[in-house]
């Protein structure tokens, strides 16, 4: 549905009209524009709701009842569920695996949690590339086709988030927040106002806008990512390490997100410390390689699956391999005390 006329070159209707003769829409997906202020949207209908709407009307509270994170299917995970919170997009196949794929190939269901749209200051083009090349190595890390099931949903704190479930895999969601890139020294960038999380956390903000035209408290963020645990039912969370760094110093995403996750957890009731699991970003460098033969093959053929939605980093095996970076985060894996 384009919103705004110049976008069609066929006659164009309302969103009232489309309701009148479909019903309420199951949800919606931004195309271009902001939530607050779409240009475009991607329609769902779940259902033929037609019948409905010619004898009852679905009131604004039906329909965010219907678009909220309760209202998401979830399966019931015999082996349990692990939550993965990360900053970046690929923060969690570099950081976290081996371990993620191992959870999913003994039968765990899976929800990776981004907090920032990884944007470095870029267009909406990159950071949505982003978000795909987590779609494809999850699909990979299943062994099933990159196809998805993309929604709008509102999270427990009142912001839209868009939640992706794998079509083949009932059992694996990603939720994308859409905050910020504050950049790695915290500095932010200039096409996001130089916001940041650790800015956030500092106080020296009050509140941190998305990227698609929203807004957080860090209060607000805690209580959404409470909300993600509790409605996954989480039994291990797996977030990143508030460890600095000396020689390698962190990204200040990577921190400022363990912090957010901690809290969080802190308030999910999950009895067990050994629930929470921290993993090292950058400083992995400091440390003797620990993932070889076929986990790094496995590693780097899931890590590929996301390179190609991604132009910033290596491409190929070769040049992954003799990264500096990239080459040693792929080696590497190293859970930490906090």
């Amino acid at each position: 549905l384009p919103l705004d006329v110049e976008l069609a070159s066929f006659p164009h209707c309302s969103l009232d009209q489309i309701k009148s003769a479909y019903g309420e829409p199951t949800s919606s997906v931004v195309v271009s524009g902001t939530v607050s202020s779409p240009n475009e949207l991607l329609l769902i209908y779940e259902n033929d709701k037609t019948a409905a709407s010619k004898s009852q009307s679905v009131t604004s509270a039906d329909t965010a009842k219907q678009n909220s994170l309760a209202s998401l299917l979830t399966p019931s995970c015999i082996n349990g569920t692990t939550i993965n919170i990360v900053a970046h997009e690929d923060d969690d196949i570099l950081f976290m695996n081996p371990d993620i794929y191992l959870d999913i190939g003994a039968g765990k269901c899976v929800t990776g949690v981004f907090l920032t749209a990884g944007d470095a200051g870029h267009n909406q083009d990159y950071w949505l590339g982003r978000e795909k090349g987590a779609e494809s190595a999850y699909a990979k890390m299943a062994g099933v086709d990159d196809l998805w099931e993309r929604r709008s949903i509102v999270m427990p704190s009142g912001q839209v988030a868009t939640v992706s479930n794998l079509v083949e895999h009932n059992g694996i969601f990603l939720i994308f927040l859409h905050l910020p890139d504050g950049n790695i020294d915290g500095q932010g960038f200039a096409a996001t106002s130089y916001q940041s999380l650790a800015d956030l956390l500092s106080g020296k903000i009050a509140a941190i806008q998305t990227v698609d035209g929203q807004q957080y408290t860090k209060d607000q963020i805690v209580e959404t990512l409470n909300g993600i645990i509790q409605k996954f039912s989480a039994t291990t969370v797996r977030t990143q390490s508030t460890y600095v760094g000396k020689e390698y110093t962190d990204h200040s995403d990577h921190i400022s997100t363990a912090t957010l996750a901690n809290q969080a957890f802190e308030f999910s009731g999950i009895s067990s410390a050994s629930s929470l699991k921290h993993y090292l970003g950058y400083s992995v460098r400091q440390f003797e390689q620990n993932v070889k033969d076929d986990s790094l093959s496995s590693k780097m053929s899931i890590f590929l699956s996301y390179a190609q939605h991604d132009a910033a980093v290596c491409a190929n095996v070769d040049s992954c391999m003799t990264s500096d970076t990239y080459g040693n985060y792929l080696k590497h894996e190293y859970e930490y005390p906090y």
